[in-house]
């Protein structure tokens, strides 16, 4: 579900330089 993702993402370590 869209909400594991957002989840997911939050648990996940920091992705590289992509909000420019």
């Amino acid at each position: 579900a869209e909400v594991d993702v957002e989840i997911k993402k939050l648990t996940a370590p920091p992705p590289p330089a992509q909000y420019c």
